[in-house]
């Protein structure tokens, strides 16, 4: 369940931060007068959800697996802090944005940028998950921060988010433009799809050669479900070939299965460890009590909110009269 909430987070915070991005360019190219509405169409409604679905990732984690609070409370101290200061540049730009009702290209350059490292600032914790970049000293855990920001492995997981966030962002407006009937922003978009989509294969083949050598026990357990890397392949084959043809829904939702089949095999792959070789699945685990009022509490939110977001995405973005603006 705590993966699905990381998931929904991860595909919403991307489409959301990619629109940032894309608005940006636009502003620098002067195209904003048919990107703008398109764009905003969408973050309006949806920006506020995104965040819900990281809170109830991190507090089921925390309160799952109590061990993990100390071992990360420690380790992510500065990354974690570094992914709230940019949550709050972006979170000050709505609110300046929507009280002064005049965009600034410093501020919307901060908005773009930021949005771009959010899920950047959180990939770091992969590595360190993965046993790498910290150490134990003096009964004290300390993470190396020069060997983790100095290292390929760290950097080649940075970009990779960063181009998924853009791939996924610009997949999903080509297909947004295309409903809004906006036949310009659409071919725009479709090329960016294609070029961010080459670089994702092209970052994803730079992370499993690193992680090979700096990760092997991991990527041998990768290369024991490559079953499921190999149907996210397929799935990201199929949305290129969809989106070729002007099918861009199709294009969309092969995309969405993509990375469903590679949070799957990564998760399975990682399984059962939280932290190699300290925290697993199985040492971490809270008391029965309190896993069953969990899974209670985490099943309630799971009720509430995907139904909302299913309203949100009904009333809002499927909603052919609101896409056009004509409402």
């Amino acid at each position: 369940m705590l993966w699905v909430f990381l998931f929904l987070y991860f595909i919403l915070t991307s489409i959301d931060c990619g629109a940032g991005f894309y608005h940006f360019i636009s502003r620098l190219r002067n195209e904003e007068k048919w990107t703008e509405p398109v764009l905003s169409r969408y973050v309006s409604p949806v920006w506020e959800v995104t965040n819900v679905f990281l809170v109830f990732f991190f507090v089921g984690l925390v309160t799952f697996f109590p061990e993990t609070a100390y071992y990360y409370g420690t380790l992510l101290l500065l990354p974690v802090s570094v992914s709230l200061l940019l949550l709050i540049i972006r979170g000050t730009y709505y609110a300046i944005n929507h009280y002064v009702n005049k965009e600034n290209r410093i501020y919307l350059f901060l908005y773009s940028i930021s949005g771009l490292f959010i899920p950047a600032s959180f990939v770091v914790i992969f590595p360190l998950s993965e046993g790498l970049f910290y150490a134990e000293e003096n009964n004290q855990w300390i993470l190396h921060y020069t060997q983790l920001m100095t290292h390929p492995y760290t950097w080649s997981l940075i970009v990779l988010s960063v181009v998924s966030v853009l791939y996924i962002s610009a997949s999903f407006f080509t297909f947004y433009s295309h409903r809004a009937g906006q036949v310009s922003l659409t071919k725009r978009m479709k090329k960016r799809t294609l070029y961010t989509a080459g670089l994702v294969l092209l970052f994803s083949s730079v992370c499993l050669y690193l992680m090979n050598e700096h990760s092997p026990v991991l990527f041998e357990r990768v290369m024991t479900n490559s079953l499921l890397f190999s149907l996210a392949l397929i799935a990201a084959l199929w949305s290129i070939y969809h989106l070729q043809f002007q099918q861009f829904g199709r294009a969309c939702c092969f995309m969405l299965i993509q990375y469903a089949f590679i949070f799957i095999g990564y998760g399975k792959a990682h399984f059962p460890y939280l932290l190699y070789p300290h925290v697993t699945a199985y040492n971490g685990f809270t008391t029965s009590v309190m896993s069953q009022a969990l899974w209670i509490s985490l099943s309630i939110g799971l009720i509430v909110l995907v139904p909302s977001l299913f309203l949100v995405f009904r009333f809002f973005i499927y909603d052919k009269e609101y896409v056009k603006g004509k409402r």
